[in-house]
């Protein structure tokens, strides 16, 4: 068999393998979701909170802590609300558990607004397949870890582009000490190393600057992914919020 088939052969075995792996990983992590959920259902949640937790949450609601009427921390605290808000705190996206903290400092009057909740509700437990459908929807979402979403996403608009010529000198300079290595070995291997770890040192001094707001936009990435799939689905009596899905994320 000619050689080049065989190479070409082998990268088109290991390609097969490497995307029937990620399906079985998808396979697998979608199977861990539903059973959590079906096993985690009507339970209390046993989240164990981490100092600054709590404050990390409730930046949202700072921030639109004068809209309207709000509990203030004296009464709040007095209440022991952040404990309740532990207890009640089931959900599984980041936005949801700011939002939800922000709902029970701004508690709502408004009959119409407690009826159509109580609506929704009744409905999510009444249909069990639906709502699973849309937890396994929220919980491929996720969290992210010691961020608050709201914060992040007003410091994007204060960043500035990072400028790519550093970077490209550095490889000019890489591949250049390359080349030498065939005039200077001795000289130029040494200068090759130096120039390798000066690229490590300044690719992860970069990196660590960015990391939360590419966390952030993955994190983005899979909500809209997941809105989108839950506007496409048929659920009725939630078609109402199903509509403003599909607006939000034709945005994107």
């Amino acid at each position: 068999m000619n050689p080049y088939v065989s190479v070409i052969l082998t990268i088109a075995v290991c390609l097969l393998l490497f995307v029937l792996w990620i399906i079985y990983e998808n396979y697998k992590n979608k199977k861990r979701i539903l059973t959590k959920i079906r096993r985690n259902w009507g339970k209390p949640y046993t989240r164990q909170y981490e100092p600054g937790d709590i404050e990390q949450i409730s930046h949202y609601f700072r921030r639109r802590e004068k809209e309207g009427f709000a509990i203030d921390d004296i009464t709040w605290n007095d209440l022991d609300m952040d404990e309740v808000y532990q207890v009640w705190n089931h959900t599984r996206t980041s936005i949801g558990e700011e939002y939800l903290y922000a709902a029970l400092r701004h508690p709502i009057a408004s009959d119409a607004e407690m009826e159509e909740r109580e609506r929704v509700i009744t409905y999510l437990l009444e249909n069990t397949q639906e709502r699973m459908y849309l937890q396994e929807a929220l919980a491929e979402i996720g969290k992210l870890e010691r961020m608050s979403v709201y914060d992040h996403l007003e410091l994007i608009q204060d960043m500035k582009p990072i400028g790519a010529l550093p970077h490209i000198l550095a490889g000019v300079c890489l591949v250049g000490a390359l080349i030498g290595c065939a005039f200077a070995p001795e000289f130029m291997v040494i200068a090759s190393i130096a120039i390798m770890g000066g690229n490590i040192i300044s690719y992860y001094q970069a990196k660590a600057k960015v990391d939360s707001y590419i966390r952030l936009f993955t994190f983005i990435l899979h909500m809209v992914e997941q809105c989108e799939g839950v506007a496409r689905k048929t659920i009725p009596g939630l078609e109402k919020y199903q509509d403003q899905l599909k607006k939000q994320t034709s945005c994107f």
